[in-house]
């Protein structure tokens, strides 16, 4: 009973309702700094520290800070909201570093191996022999 006590203590509380934090965590950055400028600037500063401290939703709070002022940064989540803060003022390069940091590089394009004449011989070959090849079902 006391383990459950300490785990609700412990727990971040959303600033948003499940349902607003699903369709920020299912939005483009873009569109959640949209989706963000429609709450007040303390309820927003709150929303970029609750993204801000779960990984998947880091590249979010960068750019919900950017519509943030330091002050209301700091505010609610202490000298953690002037890292913040710094970061959104290049969301670009510290999204990028973020996505770098966790091995999320750019993709290599992968080609394809051919088998050249091969294939060809292959197909000319298979073709021929289903033309010479006859199969009796009947006694």
């Amino acid at each position: 009973m006391q383990l459950a006590k300490q785990v609700e203590i412990n727990e971040d509380q959303s600033p948003l309702p499940d349902k607003v934090i699903g369709e920020l965590h299912n939005s483009n950055p873009t569109e959640a700094a949209l989706i963000a400028s429609t709450l007040p600037e303390a309820q927003r500063a709150q929303l970029a520290a609750f993204c801000y401290k779960r990984k998947h939703l880091s590249h979010l709070a960068i750019m919900i800070a950017a519509s943030c002022q330091r002050q209301q940064l700091i505010s609610a989540m202490g000298p953690a909201g002037e890292a913040l803060f710094n970061q959104s003022r290049d969301p670009e390069r510290a999204i990028r570093e973020l996505r770098e940091a966790a091995g999320e590089t750019a993709r290599k394009a992968i080609s394809l191996a051919t088998f050249g004449n091969k294939a060809k011989n292959f197909a000319d070959d298979s073709s021929d022999k289903s033309q010479n090849t006859v199969v009796s079902l009947r006694r």
